[in-house]
Order: C-alpha cells, then structure tokens, then sequence
C-alpha cells in the first residue's frame, strides 16, 4: 500500500464502472522508447465522479518522452495512425458482436471476456495519450503563443479542430432538423435510432432517448444562432490558425504548434469510435448479466477475471460484490501492483494521500473565452446530474463533453477543473460566447452548490460574493 507522503497530479474525472477504470489505469507500464513506465496510479471517488492521480514525477518522465516522440514523426502522418488505431477498434467492436453470444460455451465466453479485456487495456492506453498531450506538448504550445505579444490575439486559433468530428457533424445535423422542421418529433426519434451511442460513456450507459432530447430541444432561432456561429467561429479560427503558423519561423516551434493543435481534433475524435464501440458491445453485456445472474448495470463493477469466474459459478457473491462497488470503490497502483478497494478505511487512507498536496484557497485558470458575470453555483458532476441545472446558473464542473451541451447552452459562464485551451468546454464556450475559466484544478472542490459567485473570465479568476446568505467579498 502507499504509505509515502509525495506530490499526485489529477488528470482527469469521469464516471467509470471498474470494467472500464481498470482498462484505463493499468497503462503506461511497459518500457518503451517512446514514454516511460508509470507504476504509481490512483482513481479515487471525489464528488460524484473517480478522480484519475498519476504520481507526478512519472507523469512529467511521460510527457517529455511523449513530446519528443510526437514531435520526431510526420506530424500529418502521426494523426492518421492515431485515428486509425481507433478506427480498428470500433471495426474490431462490430466483428465481435455479430455472433449469437447465447451460443458459445461458458468457457469460449470467458475465453471471450478475456480478449476483451486485452483489447481495451490496449485501446485504453492510446486513448490516454490525448491526455498526456494535454498535460505537455499542448502547455508547451498555450506558452509559447502566450509569451509572444505578436501571437497572442491569434492564441484561441490553437484549439480550432482541423477537421470536424463526427459528434460535431450529428449536433449539426441536429440544429439543421430544429431550424427545418415544423414538427422535428419523427426526425428526432430517426436521430436518436441513427446516433444511439451518442449517450454512451462506457458498456453500461443507456442509449440516446427520443423523449429526453425532445425535452431539451433548443428552440429554432437558438438553433439557427448556435449553428451559425459555430459555422462563422470555425472559418475565423481556421484563417486565424494560418496566420499563427505563418508567423512563426522557427521549424521545431512550428511543429509544435501544429501538433497542438491536431490534438484538439484528435482528443475529441476518440469519442467518435470509442461511443459506438461500446454501444456495438450491448448484446454482449446483455448475455453476460445473463449467465452471471447479475443485473446489466452491475456487470461492469466486476473485474475481467472476476467475470469469467462469475459466468463458470455464478452465485450471489458477484451480486454482493458488485453493489458494494456500485456505491463505492477505489483503484490503487503501488509500484505496478494493482489493488481494487470498497471498504470506506482504505478509500479514506488513499484519499488522504491527495487532500494533503491540493491547493485549497485559491480558485484561478486559464480564459477560454473572456466575459464577467455574477451568479449562482450549480456543481454537475455528469449527465444524471443536469435535471438540477436550471437556466442562467454558473455551471462548475470537471470538465464537458458532448452530452452536456443542453445545459451548457443554459448556463451564465461555465467553469472547469480541468483542460487546456484544447478542451471541449473551451472549444463550445467561444462557439457559445459565453465566459469559460478553465483548468482551475480545484473549482469543484472550493466551490459550493448555491454560491454567489463572479467569475471574471478577463484576469481568469473566481470571487465568492455570498456563501450560506452570507458576503465574503474575497477572492479564492
């Protein structure tokens, strides 16, 4: 166990069951010329979400190893590669399932399981490396336009994906059948059928439903608007992000920057494959609650090898076992040994390794689009949180994604733990123009639902005005 006071860096929060949390956490431990080994993990419950810890001085050994390998390749060359990694796995997803899974034996279903979890494990670490691209060549490049007065009012152009992603074109497509359609229900529920995945964070989410959508439809002239400045940002930024590169002479801080940016598109690409993949996973997962007598949300809180013990003797451990999970569970890497925790002192024990080493007074990032604005806190954490958002609130939360788009539309200002000016908060909030701080590391930890705060999203900074009824009139 981890019993040494040292410095964790947070990379990211999500919602994952341990099927897919384990995929994802047991990375980067091969040697490599590429990136170096990282043997000191911890994914932690915070909030309403899992906090993923790497011990810093393997993450900055990773990042270095990475940026340097990034920039020796084709820059052009590497993204494709990239892409189709992620490409092979959705092909790879749909090939799987397109057998009778209530066919094979328990013991080819295993067999089965056990590839899977091959598989991920091996898709989980391509998948994380956007994020290691986020925490060193993408810093390195915000710095280096950053610190030029000549580049800076072209700094935004940076985070202008070169090429649409397929979730872009769907919410495009979507504001085209709002803008078009005098009654859009029978188009919306084709959508929902056409884009079903696009609800999917992992194996176990539920589809994209007709009647929620239809709840939360922008209305048309919103509709015209979001789908008109987005059309009008991307032209701009594009143009922008030519004359950025054209600016710089030096060969290696040209590549630099371009390698940056390709990483907006590429790190929000990933969902294009990664969502359907898993949706295509769907009659699998069925048939596993099947044999193992679980129910289909509980499969996943159970580990690849506890699954395949599961489907051999099935019995109501698994089901006892999973609930605990399902209301609680950490993951820990000491030293390349992996321990899954669900009893509340070991959690605590790992949590207070983390709490020790966060900053807690001060609540500060970095502008993705400027603004000021006074209002009222509402922390979501993930989609099963957006019934509590209501219009106009300051939504603070880890960091977006495409689901959250209907109450990013209805927020004041949004804030984010997480992300570089490459983010997906970034990218929508300048679309929205709508004031964004982001990569404050601690907003969600400082901040409490109900705070009437105001965020200058000019210097980049959170001011509480009223806590509890109460004025503070400080800055964190």
């Amino acid at each position: 166990m981890i019993n040494e006071q040292s410095n964790w860096r947070l990379v990211w929060s999500r919602k994952y069951a341990p099927f897919a949390a384990a995929s994802y956490f047991l990375t980067f431990l091969k040697d490599s010329p590429a990136w170096s080994k990282c043997r000191n993990k911890l994914f932690l419950p915070e909030g309403g979400l899992h906090s993923y810890y790497f011990k810093a001085d393997g993450l900055d050994k990773i990042c270095r190893k990475f940026e340097k390998y990034v920039l020796e390749q084709n820059i052009p060359v590497f993204c494709e590669r990239y892409e189709k990694i992620f490409k092979e796995w959705l092909s790879w997803s749909k090939e799987i399932n397109k057998q009778d899974f209530s066919e094979l034996s328990d013991k080819k279903l295993c067999l089965l399981v056990h590839r899977i979890t091959a598989k991920l494990a091996y898709y989980g670490e391509w998948q994380l490396l956007s994020f290691i691209a986020l925490e060193g060549l993408v810093k390195n490049a915000e710095m280096l336009v950053k610190s030029q007065p000549n580049l800076k009012n072209l700094f935004v152009s940076l985070s202008t994906p070169h090429r649409e992603t397929k979730i872009m074109k769907a919410r495009a497509e979507l504001l085209r059948i709002i803008i078009n359609c005098q009654k859009p229900k029978n188009q919306v529920e084709k959508y929902c059928a056409k884009y079903a995945w696009l609800n999917m964070y992992e194996f176990i989410d539920p589809v994209l439903d007709p009647k929620t959508m239809l709840k939360h439809l922008p209305t048309k002239s919103a509709a015209a608007k979001e789908l008109n400045n987005y059309n009008q940002n991307r032209k701009e930024n594009l143009k922008a992000f030519k004359l950025l590169l054209s600016k710089v002479k030096e060969p290696k801080q040209k590549k630099l920057l371009l390698a940056a940016n390709r990483f907006a598109y590429l790190k929000e690409m990933r969902d294009d494959y990664r969502r359907p993949a898993y949706w295509a996973f769907r009659p699998f997962w069925k048939e596993i609650a099947k044999r193992t007598k679980l129910k289909f949300t509980e499969t996943n809180y159970l580990l690849g090898n506890e699954l395949e013990k599961a489907i051999i003797k099935p019995n109501k451990k698994w089901q006892t076992l999973a609930r605990k999970r399902m209301k609680n569970f950490a993951l820990e890497l000491t030293e390349g040994k992996f321990f899954i925790h669900s009893d509340q002192k070991s959690i605590n024990q790992l949590l207070s390794q983390v709490i020790l080493n966060s900053p807690d007074k001060e609540i500060a990032g970095m502008v993705a689009f400027p603004g000021k604005i006074k209002g009222r806190v509402k922390i979501i954490y993930h989609k099963d949180d957006f019934k509590k958002f209501s219009k106009g609130e300051i939504l603070i939360t880890p960091m977006t994604h495409p689901e959250f788009l209907p109450i990013m539309r209805q927020a004041s200002a949004v804030i984010t733990d997480e992300g570089g000016i490459t983010c997906h908060a970034a990218i929508v909030a300048r679309e929205m123009k709508k004031p964004c701080i982001i990569g404050t590391k601690t907003a969600t930890k400082v901040l409490k639902n109900g705070d009437f705060i105001e965020v200058d999203a000019v210097k980049g900074v959170v001011r509480i005005i009223k806590r509890n009824g109460k004025r503070i009139l400080r800055y964190l």
